[in-house]
């Protein structure tokens, strides 16, 4: 059976390795829910079967291992999304956990430019999403925690919130001794959320405000 020298094996693993790496540490760093260690393990795994699927067809013994790559990458992307309430969140995750197992494969085959631009495109969407975020196109699904020591008014409440444009989905009240807990699923862009955050601070009240 013939294989890939040690040299090219290497290369292409090193550059899947680093492809996964950057993208995964951007989703890590904005506490998504699959980082860089999910991500370079994709990389370095869809390239690791590419690589086996090249020495195989070298030897004449090509089977379609590219093709079950695709579909085990697409039940791990499954896995990236998160339904809570009427929404889902995670569909951004999900497509680039999809696209860096391409990227490994691409890199596996020895296609390095294909891998360094599909690796480029994918930080560009990123990058993108969270500049139209930041500046008020769009927001992502928030958990918005408030806490009392004291009930409040919930109509006053909800109308102090409303105007940080909140698209409230759902809203829970709990009640323990000396607590009144407030939780709400609301989309909300990022330049909203920081002015509703120092609001909600200086409420008077306020014992807890957390966002997830």
């Amino acid at each position: 059976m013939e294989y890939l020298d040690l040299t090219t094996i290497m290369i292409r693993l090193t550059a899947a390795f680093l492809a996964g790496l950057v993208v995964g540490l951007e989703r890590q760093i904005r506490m998504k829910p699959l980082g860089f260690g999910t991500f370079t393990l994709v990389a370095s795994g869809s390239c690791a079967f590419m690589l086996v699927t090249e020495s195989l067809m070298l030897s004449g013994e090509g089977i379609p291992i590219a093709a079950g790559v695709v579909t085990g990458i697409g039940f791990l992307g499954a896995g990236a999304l998160i339904k809570e309430g009427p929404s889902v969140m995670g569909f951004t995750t999900a497509s680039a956990i999809w696209l860096i197992g391409a990227t490994g494969v691409a890199f596996g085959a020895g296609y390095y430019l294909l891998g360094i631009a599909t690796t480029f495109q994918c930080l560009l969407v990123f990058f993108i999403d969270f500049l139209f975020e930041k500046r008020g196109f769009g927001g992502h699904s928030k958990r918005l925690t408030i806490s009392f020591d004291q009930r409040p008014s919930e109509t006053k409440l909800i109308e102090l919130l409303m105007k940080f444009r909140p698209k409230v989905e759902s809203i829970e009240i709990c009640q323990v001794p000396c607590a009144f807990t407030y939780v709400f699923r609301a989309k909300i862009n990022l330049q909203d959320l920081d002015e509703l955050s120092n609001f909600v601070k200086g409420l008077e009240g306020v014992t807890k405000f957390q966002v997830e």
